[in-house]
């Protein structure tokens, strides 16, 4: 059976849309990790106090990254500490392999239609992004992952 022009460019661009979204997920995926990686974990250690205040839990910033398909929720998780276990809130990034699914997750959704959106809710995120609050990210996360997106995009 001979196909037509119309079926053919049809077929291509069908191709093209899945390759770019592949492409885009990669690139989001790769970006998005780079930031929940690099979001500090406090660390009594390197305080002035050099010890933390009884019940605390470590990974607040990292565990509330959210992906979204539009701009991310503006309400602080809540969080909770039983048996020494965190209960409640967005914990996906206590690990960096439940951060990697959870992005991988809500990824596998997207098509070139959406714009996705990596937010944290915090009240503090933003000091840990622009005023060196943290020694381990004194440069921040987003801006220094952002600044690589150049590399990410070759590699993918």
């Amino acid at each position: 059976m001979k196909k037509d022009f119309a079926n053919e460019m049809k077929e291509w661009t069908t191709k093209v849309e899945i390759k770019n979204e592949k492409q885009c997920r990669a690139i989001a995926l790769t970006l998005f990790s780079k930031i929940v990686k690099r979001t500090p974990v406090g660390n009594p250690s390197l305080w002035k106090s050099g010890k933390a205040p009884k019940g605390y839990v470590g990974g607040r910033a990292r565990g509330n990254w959210w992906v979204n398909y539009g701009p991310g929720p503006e309400a602080k998780v809540t969080w909770r500490v039983e048996n020494g276990q965190i209960k409640g809130g967005n914990i996906l990034g206590k690990n960096d392999t439940e951060a990697q699914a959870h992005v991988m997750g809500q990824l596998n959704a997207f098509n070139l239609a959406n714009r996705i959106w990596l937010s944290n809710g915090l009240p503090y995120i933003s000091r840990l992004e622009y005023d060196s609050w943290s020694t381990q990210a004194p440069n921040g996360m987003v801006r220094v992952s952002l600044s690589e997106i150049g590399a990410i995009v070759k590699e993918s």
